[in-house]
């Protein structure tokens, strides 16, 4: 519920982690991290943007909104 919850209901600037390539939201790093290696589009725009790490994408709000 707590994921639903920060996925669908939070605005992206209070979600605990997210991908600013695709605005996926989630409650751990694992999971943003799982996510970038499952969706090779990230690879893809981190190629058309001179190969860098996709770990640019990946952001932590310092300040997270709780559920």
């Amino acid at each position: 519920m707590v994921d639903h919850v920060q996925k669908h209901h939070f605005a992206l600037s209070e979600a605990p982690f997210y991908c600013s390539f695709c605005l996926f939201r989630c409650s751990t790093r694992e999971a943003l991290e799982k996510h970038v290696i499952d969706y090779r589009r990230h690879a893809l725009m981190s190629a058309m943007q001179g190969g860098g790490d996709q770990s640019t994408f990946l952001i932590e709000n310092p300040h997270p909104r709780v559920v």
